[in-house]
């Protein structure tokens, strides 16, 4: 059984992983593994092996992963608000830091390719039709795709986000100041302090196949190849 993870966004990648591109010419990089030696040094990883993968804290958010969120490698809640740096949200844009390193967008810039949506909201796919327990997604490249919904599909809906949250959270492209512990590049630093941690969480909810209704816009989708056809493990829709 092949599965494939289908991550419906609409973020050209070339302009994406500027993240810490400042950061990154501050320092060498004698190990070629993308995280500079001071950062390196910073938090007592090697500068002669590539540790970009590493966990030293266990929560799920590789080195290279941390980096990019400005958390701290060595410490599993960097910020201590009882979330942890892989689940939180550090620009508050409705996606956790693991997913937005998953998805190629910035964990510290809330519209990562700057078209006005916040990348929790991004939409890629459209609902086509649900019909005889089959669902057609149409993607952003105008191609669809179809497979089955059973009772192991998972089904999320998220509110969209809107101004008053944007205003409520005043943060893009990490401007503001940072003074609290733990966090993982003191010339990079946004607020991780304050209201709005795991705000991504409560945004969520279960929601069921009367949901998967004709233009219902699709955050992002897995299915798997069995040998019944394709079937859809998850499916996250924004309503």
């Amino acid at each position: 059984m092949r599965k494939i993870k289908l991550l419906l966004f609409g973020v050209v990648l070339a302009a994406l992983l500027a993240v810490p591109g400042a950061a990154m010419a501050k320092g060498h990089d004698r190990d070629h593994d993308k995280l500079p030696d001071k950062w390196e040094h910073k938090f007592h990883l090697s500068t002669h092996h590539k540790s970009a993968k590493g966990d030293p804290d266990s929560d799920g958010l590789n080195n290279r992963g941390e980096f990019k969120s400005r958390t701290n490698p060595r410490n599993h809640d960097s910020d201590d608000d009882g979330v942890n740096d892989a689940n939180d949200d550090r620009d508050h844009d409705g996606e956790g830091n693991r997913d937005e390193v998953r998805h190629g967008t910035n964990p510290c810039d809330r519209d990562s390719d700057d078209d006005g949506v916040h990348d929790g909201d991004e939409v890629a796919g459209t609902i086509v039709s649900f019909e005889a327990g089959v669902l057609t997604i149409k993607l952003r490249d105008d191609s669809t795709i179809s497979g089955k919904v059973d009772e192991t599909t998972e089904i999320e809906c998220r509110s969209p986000r809107g101004d008053d949250d944007g205003a409520r959270h005043e943060r893009h492209d990490g401007g503001d100041d940072n003074s609290g512990p733990g966090s993982g590049d003191d010339e990079d630093n946004d607020d991780h302090s304050g209201p709005g941690r795991g705000d991504d969480d409560r945004n969520e909810r279960q929601c069921t196949t009367a949901d998967l209704t004709p233009g219902t816009k699709v955050h992002e989708a897995e299915f798997h190849h069995s040998g019944d056809g394709d079937v859809f493990e998850e499916v996250k829709l924004i309503k």
